[in-house]
């Protein structure tokens, strides 16, 4: 799956772990509960802005571990237990 990686979700991304990422976005939803108006607006836009960002970093992160991205991929079993 492509995910549209703003400048934001790429800093989420960059400098979050998964779980940090996940986190935030409950975060971001409860907020967006208490502070945002029902039928749309400026705080509204924002908080949409930002679970999109935390959706899409959230994404690459499962995307990455599901492609198999990890040092360990090219090497054989005792190869990975010594490192």
């Amino acid at each position: 799956m492509k995910v549209h990686m703003t400048p934001r979700a790429k800093q989420l991304f960059d400098n979050h772990t998964l779980a940090e990422l996940t986190e935030g976005l409950a975060e971001a939803y409860r907020g967006m509960e208490q502070e945002a108006e029902a039928d749309g607006g400026p705080i509204c836009d924002q908080y949409a802005d930002e679970i999109e960002a935390y959706e899409a970093a959230i994404q690459t992160h499962k995307n990455r571990a599901n492609s198999g991205f990890s040092p360990f991929n090219n090497m054989t079993y005792h190869e990975a237990i010594k490192k």
